[in-house]
């Protein structure tokens, strides 16, 4: 028994940290498929496991290719390009909710510094009946060598449907220099049930131990 609790504890932890943690969005930094340079994908075309492109032209880049510009993916080896070549562009993916669970949106962004300006980008959140987040991002800081990636602030909505889509179209209306995305997650809020678990377990755990100390 002496053995077996911590184990269960940890794997108690495990669990429900995991399920919290799970990222709804699918291939969110794009690392499938995979390119040494770049890849040019048009409207309709299903080449980015799990996304949909619209409108005309986005762009799948590796960084050490050199593809869309110098500097390093946020995440991973790969990024999005919104404006592509020729752009510009849109992705959209559906991802499973349960009302009324609360979910959070992050993701990081860039510019394509090729094209000089500032690059935009509409960033929405929806289900057909509602419109949790309809919000315009914008870049110019990006650099050769250094993309300069920015965190969105992390963005919580209560799902009212069983599926909700997110979705990133371009808005900075020309050929290259779009909004460069990477990192994109929604994760499930851990209900209080959960959190009360995690803190029962850790107690739980921290008492075992202070009592083999002692023995």
């Amino acid at each position: 028994m002496t053995r077996t609790l911590p184990m269960l504890i940890a794997a108690l932890l495990t669990i429900v940290g995991s399920a919290a943690q799970a990222n709804l969005i699918s291939n969110g930094s794009f690392e499938t498929p995979v390119t040494s340079t770049l890849i040019v994908v048009g409207a309709g075309d299903p080449t980015i496991t799990s996304w949909t492109v619209g409108v005309i032209v986005v762009d799948l880049g590796n960084a050490a290719g050199n593809a869309v510009g110098n500097g390093a993916a946020a995440d991973g080896a790969q990024y999005l390009d919104r404006d592509g070549s020729p752009g510009p562009g849109s992705i959209t993916q559906p991802f499973a909710t349960t009302p009324p669970t609360q979910y959070t949106l992050t993701f990081d962004y860039a510019n394509n510094y090729t094209t000089p300006g500032t690059a935009q980008a509409l960033v929405q959140v929806a289900d057909g009946a509602n419109t949790y987040l309809s919000d315009v991002i914008s870049h110019n800081t990006s650099v050769s060598g250094n993309l300069d990636w920015t965190s969105y602030p992390s963005f919580t909505f209560t799902a009212q449907q069983a599926s909700t889509t997110l979705s990133f179209m371009s808005m900075s209306g020309g050929v290259f220099g779009g909004i460069m995305l990477d990192k994109i997650e929604v994760n499930a809020v851990p209900e209080p049930a959960a959190l009360g678990l995690m803190g029962l377990a850790a107690t739980c755990f921290f008492v075992f131990f202070l009592r083999r100390l002692s023995v």
